[in-house]
């Protein structure tokens, strides 16, 4: 295999020990792939003492090549190593509640080679890769309060500082203006903390479910780039081209949803459904771009441009259903309605605000039949009107069927088909 050596490598050992009763401590390790023969690695470690104390940690490493070489767009080589880990503590001591803390990294390191085009030629590019994810996590869930609820607080930061090299004449040969130097790229890094909150509550006759999620992202991208070509070998000169830039982005998301149930009678059940989702972007850009030409008397001329752009992206969707279903010993039904609207308003460069509003209504229809525990078949039928499209073209009108087909075959075998 290809970037892999010829050696030992360790297939699998598992090292566990079990409570023996409830509420005793257990203990596992596992170990697989280690060694240069195989490109993958993993790695866990836990151990759920007789206290309430519950410890856990995961690590993988995943090794990816891909080479072509035989292509009329040149070389392409993707060759990086992919680490991440994983940790977990968790507390059920407190009487109130469950508490966990939640620990992830990630990192990929290697190079990836590609083509790139410019001076309507195509050149080689390498790119060095450094990127990462580190992300913190607490969890809450209550355990005497008449209604359950579970609460998320993630803070999670990407961030990606990879550099651009290579050069030389341009790879199919048909020309010579040659590529003598790149400079690094921009690094990147974005914040994204997350906050979500599910409640539920339940009585023999009613449900209650609801979450709620808010993420109020932001990226920040900053560095310069540029490219230097020697126009003819250098005997007629050379073009550079030059970016000094800096950009950011906000990413807003909030999104809500609400289940209802009721019990109507001893077949019937109602279902309610309500969603709520608000995502926004807004993006900035500022900076230079710069063109110097140089002569071969080493007289220089720069063009510079001025870069200062804007846009704004916002939908807003909402979203009511209600179906009513009928439950017997084989056979079940269930019918409802649905309305729905998405509003979406976006700012492209500075061309002004647009904004188009798309509503839709329909019905659903279904039916299931259950002869025995080892067999399951249901349709579904979904109608929806539309008014109003934007970015594409869209039908009126939209029909969905839905097939679902759960069997057991016997001696082990099981068939499961959705259509």
């Amino acid at each position: 295999q290809t970037g892999l050596d010829e050696g030992f490598f360790l297939e699998d050992l598992t090292l566990r020990r079990d409570p023996g009763e409830p509420g005793g401590s257990a203990f596992e390790l596992s170990l697989r792939g280690f060694g240069d023969v195989e490109g993958s690695e993993f790695a866990r470690l836990s151990y759920r003492a007789s206290s309430p104390w519950a410890f856990e940690l995961d690590y993988d490493r995943r090794v990816g090549f891909f080479a072509l070489t035989e292509t009329g767009l040149g070389l392409r080589q993707d060759d990086w190593t992919l680490s991440r880990w994983r940790g977990s503590v968790e507390y059920g001591g407190w009487k109130a509640a469950d508490l966990a803390l939640d620990l992830r990294y990630y990192d990929r390191s290697g190079s990836i080679d590609r083509p790139i085009y410019a001076q309507s030629d195509l050149y080689s590019q390498r790119v060095d890769l450094d990127e990462s994810m580190t992300e913190v996590a607490f969890r809450l869930r209550t355990k005497t309060l008449p209604v359950q609820l579970d609460f998320e607080q993630t803070w999670t930061v990407y961030e990606r500082d990879n550099r651009y090299s290579g050069g030389g004449a341009p790879i199919d040969g048909e020309s010579n203006n040659v590529l003598v130097g790149q400079t690094s790229g921009p690094s990147d890094e974005i914040e994204a903390p997350t906050s979500r909150l599910v409640a539920t509550w339940a009585t023999p006759g009613v449900e209650v479910a609801g979450q709620v999620l808010y993420s109020p992202a932001e990226l920040d991208a900053r560095g310069g780039s540029d490219r230097t070509f020697q126009i003819e070998g250098g005997s007629f000169g050379s073009i550079q081209y030059v970016n000094d830039l800096l950009g950011s982005a906000d990413f807003d998301t909030l999104a809500a949803n609400l289940r209802l149930g009721f019990q109507l009678a001893s077949k019937w059940e109602l279902r309610v459904l309500g969603e709520y989702r608000d995502r926004s972007t807004d993006t900035a850009l500022a900076g230079t771009r710069l063109l110097r030409l140089t002569n071969p008397f080493g007289q220089v001329i720069e063009i510079p441009a001025l870069a200062d752009d804007s846009s704004v992206l916002d939908i807003n969707e909402d979203e009511v259903r209600a179906e009513v279903h009928w439950t017997d010993r084989k056979w079940s039904a269930w019918g409802g309605g649905f309305v729905a609207s998405r509003d979406t308003s976006w700012n492209v460069g500075g061309r002004g605000l647009s904004d188009v509003t798309r509503d839709t209504e329909g019905f659903v229809l279904g039916l299931a039949y259950r002869p025995s525990s080892d067999l399951r078949i249901s349709g579904e039928w979904e109608r929806g009107d539309f008014d109003e499209f934007a970015f594409r073209n869209e039908p009126e009108t939209v029909d969905r069927y839905k097939l679902n087909v759960n069997a057991g075959l016997g001696g082990g075998w099981e068939l499961g088909l959705q259509g």
